[in-house]
């Protein structure tokens, strides 16, 4: 991105000063004016991307030498912010930031729950979220599918490894889309809600680990995008016999 803006700046200017004076004199402060205006478009790009702004230099009276290291240091800084920039993207893709299904928020994220089937308090590391049999559950955000099986009190259960250290799971399922191995895109197909395992009716169980240690989902849902009934819920610390 970064280079494709800097390769479009540029071309515009090549367009602009398509006549290249004689006067060698005249020329060089052209090339001065350039190099200048390269130098204050990368700093718009340096600020985008979040890295330290340079600064710049204000004289465009330079001898070749000094421009030829401008130019240079330019080159380096437009090779950074073009992979500060790639990184970041890659980052926000691989983020969980939606709700995987819609539905009602019946069971928050919690260190300590009385288990509704097992009559005992224990931790609930995950959310639920009721919803109708076979209701499609969808990836919060991209990445591969590294589980899709069963596992005692979940069900049918999957897991997606998003890279970066964050991996969701999604329990009590009643039909797998995706297969392990599989790599999906945010808003894609993976599931159907179910009832398998430890459960009193349909719903998913939801989870996100962040370097191995589960953390509360819907701090990975962007609050634009929970229902706002889910939000009265959550507010509410609401709980239900769903588990």
């Amino acid at each position: 991105m970064a280079t494709a803006l800097a390769a479009g700046v540029l071309t515009r200017r090549e367009a602009t000063h398509a006549t290249i004076p004689a006067d060698p004199k005249a020329a060089l402060e052209m090339l001065g004016d350039s190099v200048a205006s390269l130098e204050r478009q990368t700093t718009a790009l340096r600020v985008v991307a979040g890295l330290e702004i340079h600064d710049t230099v204000p004289s465009t009276r330079e001898p070749p030498g000094a421009l030829i290291g401008r130019v240079d240091r330019l080159s380096a800084d437009l090779v950074q912010v073009a992979s500060k920039l790639r990184t970041d993207v890659d980052r926000v893709e691989h983020t969980p930031s939606i709700m995987p299904t819609a539905g009602w928020l019946t069971s928050q994220y919690s260190l300590s729950r009385f288990h509704p089937t097992l009559h005992e308090m224990l931790p609930h590391l995950g959310i639920d979220i009721a919803a109708p049999y076979g209701k499609l559950i969808v990836a919060p955000a991209a990445g591969t599918v590294i589980r899709a099986g069963t596992a005692s009190g979940y069900g049918l259960v999957m897991e997606i490894d998003h890279g970066n250290g964050i991996v969701t799971k999604y329990g009590h399922l009643s039909r797998f889309i995706a297969q392990r191995g599989e790599y999906v895109v945010r808003g894609e197909a993976i599931a159907q809600v179910g009832s398998s395992g430890l459960a009193t009716g349909p719903h998913l169980h939801y989870e996100v680990q962040v370097n191995g240690a589960n953390v509360d989902p819907l701090t990975y849902v962007l609050p634009s995008t929970i229902p706002e009934r889910v939000r009265d819920t959550h507010r509410a610390v609401a709980t239900s016999p769903v588990d």
